[in-house]
């Protein structure tokens, strides 16, 4: 069977790590259900007025988004690149150039798959599905066609804008988004949630769902599975914590710095050393991080925690070396890169620790747990239903810089405390039930085998 994915997110040219998770999920559900899943994502680009006068829309631009070939089998991957002129002016004829685009090319695409038609005759009323991913902008053009075409709507959000956490949450965005989401909403079959928790928020936003099931995030263990050499050569007498984002403020980054510079001032622990490496997406965006907490703490450190105990060692970021003295105070940054090799981290790495104050079900939880490692986190979204008291420490999302650096330091010292009593196997061993790329699609594929067929028109 053919479904038909419209994905607001997907990873592409200029983005390669935006929305990797809905990638994760399209080879799951073509591997476990032997589907055939036509992506189709529609990417927004900026260009300026002069562009488009020289080059007109129909040409390629410099820059613009393209396709990346993940090569995953019945996964059928396709990236538009939708034009919107620079300025706040154009902000009604950049929304009417993407519509008509993903006007155009989702028809297309319905009629090339061979979407069932209301005009066909069937005894069984055959339905196509159309599966959203991420619903702003693309939400609502799935429901254009329902007149033409018979299929039923199956949508998924990763968004946390249903967090109340958020200061740009839901029901502060203004009066279109709303209506296009609660449009989509309405003619929504079964909304396939990443978590209970985002389930509830989003029904107590949009009224009751018709139908829901559970999509948990999806660790494919051939991407992690360790190569030949590989090996955990952490030094016996390293503490070592790990944070993975994109670095932005509701991930909490400068908090946790602060948390973890103070820890390691405090620390009278004689046998080991506190590290902490940070896997982020911008090198710039940190230094600027570290510039407004490193500077002034170095003036006050006197702890031997804090000296230079790391100048031998050499933090890599692409093929040119980093210097800077954040290594100096046990903490290594590096630049985001694929999942497959983000192993190296996770092997090394002693606990996970995202402090962020606005999340859904991450997928770093989710790759940590597979490895067996704790997680310090925020109880906030789907995070509790990932992470209970024998899988790691749950922290409150304080609205104050100054609140969170002192929830982060806490848990990070009674980390130090109870780290023998987390089992490295059992957290292993829950994650790969729960989130192997062969088990978290099976309720999906139900579902989408249940709304294929029905008896009446």
């Amino acid at each position: 069977m053919k479904i038909l994915w419209l994905c607001g997110w997907y990873p592409h040219s200029e983005n390669p790590f935006a929305g990797n998770f809905i990638v994760r999920h399209a080879a799951s559900v073509a591997k476990v259900g032997g589907h055939t899943i036509e992506i189709l994502h529609f990417a927004p680009f900026q260009v300026s007025i002069g562009q488009v006068i020289l080059r007109g829309l129909g040409k390629p631009f410099t820059g613009q988004p393209r396709t990346i070939n993940h090569g995953f089998s019945g996964v059928n991957e396709e990236v538009i690149a939708v034009p919107q002129l620079r300025g706040w002016v154009f902000k009604l004829l950049n929304a009417l150039i993407y519509y008509r685009v993903a006007h155009q090319k989702v028809k297309a695409k319905m009629h090339l798959m061979g979407m069932p038609t209301h005009s066909q005759t069937s005894t069984h009323h055959e339905y196509g599905i159309v599966h959203v991913h991420a619903a702003d902008k693309i939400g609502v053009v799935a429901t254009w066609f329902q007149k033409a075409f018979r299929y039923k709507i199956v949508y998924t959000e990763h968004w946390a804008i249903f967090n109340k956490q958020v200061a740009d949450r839901f029901s502060r965005r203004n009066p279109w988004f709303q209506f296009s989401f609660r449009v989509l909403w309405r003619h929504t079959d079964v909304v396939a949630a990443i978590s209970k928790t985002m389930l509830a928020q989003m029904e107590e936003e949009l009224g009751k769902c018709k139908a829901s099931v559970l999509l948990p995030n999806v660790v494919d263990p051939a991407l992690l599975e360790p190569e030949s050499g590989d090996s955990n050569t952490k030094p016996s007498n390293t503490i070592q914590f790990l944070h993975i984002s994109n670095l932005e403020s509701r991930k909490n980054v400068i908090p946790l710095i602060q948390a973890f510079l103070e820890l390691r001032e405090s620390s009278n622990d004689e046998q080991h050393i506190l590290k902490i490496q940070i896997v982020g997406s911008n090198l710039e965006t940190f230094q600027s991080q570290w510039a407004q907490v490193g500077a002034e703490f170095a003036k006050h450190s006197t702890n031997k925690n804090n000296s230079a105990l790391n100048k031998q060692n050499s933090i890599k970021n692409g093929d040119s070396a980093v210097t800077d003295n954040w290594n100096q105070f046990g903490i290594s940054y590096f630049e985001s890169r694929p999942v497959a090799e983000l192993k190296q981290f996770y092997q090394t790495a002693d606990v996970l620790i995202l402090p962020s104050s606005a999340e859904n079900s991450p997928c770093v939880i989710v790759e940590a747990q597979y490895f067996g490692l704790p997680v310090i986190a925020t109880k906030i979204g789907g995070i509790p239903e990932m992470v209970d008291e024998s899988k790691g420490i749950l922290i409150s999302a304080k609205p104050s810089p100054e609140k969170m650096k002192k929830e982060i330091f806490h848990a990070m010292k009674e980390f130090l405390h109870r780290k023998s009593e987390f089992d490295s196997t059992t957290i292993k061993d829950s994650a790969q039930l729960q989130f192997h790329s062969d088990n978290a699609s099976l309720d999906l594929v139900k579902t989408y085998a249940s709304l294929k067929f029905t008896d009446q028109p």
